[in-house]
């Protein structure tokens, strides 16, 4: 005589249940993931970078170089970008 599991043969779940408890657990794999990448993206979007510290004083040189800035001006706002 064949004894079948609980549940006719199922396991203790029927196949929907495993689906729900498959999908729960995706969400869940999902939206840690998500929340990882927003705080990294955060993070590296408040970071000063070397290339947009560069950028900044390449701007105040070429400011300078035309005549829009005074030689006092020049020198404080440098000194304020080189920190």
């Amino acid at each position: 005589m064949w004894m079948w599991p609980m549940m006719g043969g199922w396991g203790a779940m029927p196949w929907w249940g495993a689906l729900i408890m498959t999908l729960f657990w995706a969400v869940i794999v999902a939206g840690i993931v998500v929340f990882i990448v927003w705080i990294v993206r955060n993070i590296s979007a408040h970071a000063p970078t070397q290339a947009g510290q560069n950028r900044a004083l390449e701007l105040l040189n070429e400011r300078y170089a035309r005549g829009e800035l005074t030689r006092d001006e020049y020198l404080q706002m440098r000194h304020d970008l080189e920190g």
